[in-house]
């Protein structure tokens, strides 16, 4: 929600005539991203770049994990001091880092040939066929980025009115690793005070930073987790919105008004007109060069249905009629213009919802492309200097005047782009460590928890499938929630089971032991355990008595789970299987009783959903 301020001052938390400029941030994905604008139960497919209405919401957050929620009014819900805008690709190499923009809608791709023809200036030629330039483009137009995304099929969860079953659905989200560029509108009385706010909303960030997330979807792997960086030097403020074109717009010369966001236009009546477009940039021309500066010599707008995705409703917001991003007009000066009064221009936004980054837009010269843009994905660039000798990590440091990559060590790219160099010995005795002794120990840990969680899921499913009498569903859920409920630790919950099916209150506390007769279902079930069978009390009961000889007989395949464990293994060199370090890990007493804890969880879920299609197919019988 914004507060509006038809007479904002610096009593409220605005800045009536004020100075205007530009944080530039840098945004990194550590995990994968899904960026939703729309609404589909069957799809959702990640947009290629991140709204302002998102970054909002992630600021706000940050406000509240640093204990600043007094800055959410002036900073969130005026919408005066901050407006948020896109973050889109940025292209990274050895010689630098390029901004991208959405590709202006005026400019086509002519087939056959594949060169690039601009409608605005030569009207289409009736003999060849053509298709809209999309995606985000280099200003200049010699280049494309094309981020890199996964798709990926997940079973979504059964509603009442939907049957027993969820309704599969895709996910299209954006690859960890790339890297994308915003540059958040910064309002305040004077420059000192705009370059006081940037520091301060810089050290929120710098104060959140494991926090920072963006987009949707964080229940189904997709946590959208950043690491945010400057984009200039330190928290320096940047004059432009766009680096391309500072320069005097010099009179008779025709520069193209690029919409970078979704434009909410009205008309003269206040209903919402995207056509209205050139008209709306006219006036903000005239009421800020004054009449007579500059007119529109023509305009190439799409519309589109713009809307949103309310995270904690679940469903779509009312979707509107809008200028989409990437519409063009075409403006030509009818008298010199400065660089100060174009950066006052494009500090305008044009329509509604300016705090979300609606309605910004750059002033760029029009572009002379040869050809069509090269396609390249935004990753983050690893710098190829050699960094500093505090980033190396390694058990005795060498001379300072070794060669890169002698001596066994090798670089690794940390979530910034930058390269750490490490040393492989040096990661493999701290990986084998205990893993409250050492961070790698505890990355290891989680690494090799997380690849044996299908190994063992698997063995589970197997396991219930073959096990004869089960007992019924709600039996089922009880172990189960006992299973799920909060312990100290995964044995204190392998306890707790034992207690609750053997009828021990003690064992069993803080959960109510089964009575006599459902003690008897459980023991009725027939579990395989090694050579034979046991009864499921017995099963649950040796799992808290003694988990390594349990875990021995129910664990999944040694081969199998080796396999599995090794592309993450941090301890892993070429040429080799199992390490020790992973070994070791897997005769840790709090891995085992964690890897039995999810055998028995996943055992018990899936000897649920067996019991059930059981007696659905007897019924229809």
């Amino acid at each position: 929600m914004t507060i509006a301020e038809p007479h904002p001052d610096g009593r409220t938390g605005g800045a009536g005539e004020s100075a205007h400029a530009y944080l530039g941030l840098r945004y990194v994905l550590t995990e994968s991203l899904v960026v939703r604008s729309d609404y589909d139960p069957l799809r959702i497919t990640t947009a290629h770049a991140v709204t302002g209405r998102a970054q909002r919401g992630m600021l706000a957050a940050a406000l509240r994990h640093t204990d600043r929620e007094d800055l959410v009014e002036p900073w969130i819900a005026r919408g005066r001091a901050i407006r948020f805008a896109p973050a889109f690709p940025l292209l990274e190499d050895g010689t630098g880092s390029a901004q991208t923009v959405p590709a202006p809608r005026c400019w086509h791709v002519r087939n056959p040939g594949g060169t690039l023809a601009d409608l605005l200036a030569a009207p289409a030629s009736a003999a060849g066929a053509y298709r809209t330039l999309t995606g985000h483009v280099t200003p200049d137009l010699t280049r494309r980025a094309a981020p890199l995304t996964r798709t990926e099929q997940y079973l979504g969860v059964a509603r009442r009115d939907a049957g027993r079953h969820g309704v599969p659905y895709f996910t299209t989200s954006l690859e960890p690793g790339q890297v994308f560029e915003t540059r958040w509108q910064l309002s305040a009385a004077t420059r000192a005070e705009a370059e006081s706010l940037a520091e301060r909303v810089w050290e929120v960030l710098e104060a959140a930073g494991g926090l920072l997330s963006l987009g949707s979807g964080g229940s189904r792997a997709h946590g959208g987790g950043i690491r945010v960086t400057p984009s200039a030097s330190g928290t320096a403020l940047l004059d432009d919105r766009v680096d391309a074109g500072r320069r005097a717009w010099h009179r008779g010369e025709p520069r193209d008004l690029l919409l970078l966001a979704p434009a909410y236009i009205d008309d003269d009546l206040g209903r919402p007109s995207p056509a209205a477009l050139p008209r709306a940039a006219e006036r903000a021309a005239a009421d800020l060069l004054g009449p007579g500066a500059v007119e529109a010599a023509g305009a190439h707008v799409h519309q589109e249905a713009s809307g949103a995705y309310h995270r904690m409703y679940r469903g779509p917001m009312a979707e509107q009629w809008a200028a989409a991003a990437g519409s063009v007009v075409r403006l030509r000066a009818l008298r010199d213009i400065g660089l100060e009064e174009v950066r006052a221009l494009e500090a305008r936004p044009l329509g509604r919802r300016a705090a979300d980054g609606h309605g910004a837009h750059a002033l760029l010269p029009v572009a002379a492309p040869r050809g069509a843009p090269k396609d390249r994905p935004p990753l983050a660039h690893t710098l190829a200097a050699r960094p500093e000798p505090g980033r190396r990590f390694t058990l005795a440091r060498p001379d300072a005047g070794t060669e890169r990559g002698g001596g066994g060590i090798r670089p690794v790219t940390l979530a910034d782009g930058t390269p750490a160099w490490v040393e492989p010995d040096w990661v493999s005795a701290e990986a084998a460590a205990e893993p409250d002794r050492s961070a790698v120990a505890r990355l290891q840990d989680v690494l090799l928890s997380r690849a044996a969680t299908e190994p063992v899921r698997a063995r589970a499913r197997a396991l219930a499938r073959r096990s004869a009498r089960l007992p019924s569903a709600p039996l089922l859920g009880r172990l189960r929630e006992v299973a799920a409920a909060p312990a100290p630790g995964a044995a204190a919950t392998l306890e707790r089971l034992a207690g609750v099916v053997t009828g021990d209150p003690r064992g069993a506390a803080p959960h109510t032991p089964l009575q006599e007769t459902a003690r008897a279902e459980l023991a009725a079930t027939a579990v395989p355990h090694g050579p034979g069978e046991l009864s499921l009390p017995e099963w649950l009961g040796g799992a808290a008595r003694t988990p390594r000889a349990w875990w021995e007989h129910a664990s999944p395949d040694p081969d199998e789970l080796a396999r599995a464990l090794t592309p993450v293994d941090l301890a892993w060199r070429r040429g080799e299987s199992a390490t020790a370090a992973a070994a070791a890990w897997a005769e840790r007493p709090e891995v085992v009783a964690r890897l039995s804890l999810q055998l028995i969880a996943t055992w018990l879920a899936a000897a649920a959903w067996t019991f059930r299609d059981t007696a659905q197919r007897e019924e229809a019988r």
